[in-house]
């Protein structure tokens, strides 16, 4: 990743929580604020995942961010921590992720995942615990996922069909 002259950049390591800035970011004249990169791969430091999908929770003080390999990070700005929720495991990507409205922490993220089983999964912001594994599609992975912004409802989409889920 390269430096951007007076802009904070942070990296990823396969440390499961940090801060996200040891000092106080400051605005780059382009805007550009912080810079996050991702080397969580084990076998070679120098390798980068790819980020493939972010949202912001609907406060805006949290956002979330998920990986090719299917790590997903949490990220909350007040308190300047970031967490791993889910680690990356067999590398099925992280195709799309948004936050669970409706819930009183605000902190619940589903992710539409590229695995074989085609599954959407509920994380738990606090406990990183998966509360839920929604098994609705069969054949294709799932590319979007969507949340009511005051029901226990989700949205997900695939190649075959869209699923309205009681979440």
């Amino acid at each position: 990743m390269e430096r951007v002259p007076g802009v904070y950049t942070t990296e990823l390591t396969m440390q499961p929580h940090g801060r996200i800035w040891t000092q106080k970011p400051k605005v780059g004249r382009d805007g550009l604020l912080t810079v996050i990169g991702n080397r969580r791969a084990r076998q070679n430091a120098a390798t980068r995942v790819a980020f493939t999908c972010v949202a912001f929770n609907a406060r805006g003080d949290t956002f979330a961010a998920a990986d090719k390999r299917g790590a997903v990070f949490l990220f909350c700005v007040p308190t300047n921590r970031y967490t791993c929720l889910k680690e990356a495991k067999l590398g099925s990507p992280a195709l799309s992720l948004d936050f669970v409205h409706h819930r009183p922490s605000f902190n619940t993220v589903v992710v539409g995942m590229g695995d074989p089983r085609c599954t959407v999964l509920c994380l738990n912001g606090e406990s990183g615990r998966a509360e839920k594994t929604l098994s609705g599609h069969h054949a294709h992975a799932v590319t979007a996922v969507a949340s009511h912004a005051r029901r226990p409802l989700v949205l997900s989409t695939s190649l075959e069909a869209v699923v309205l889920w009681d979440a």
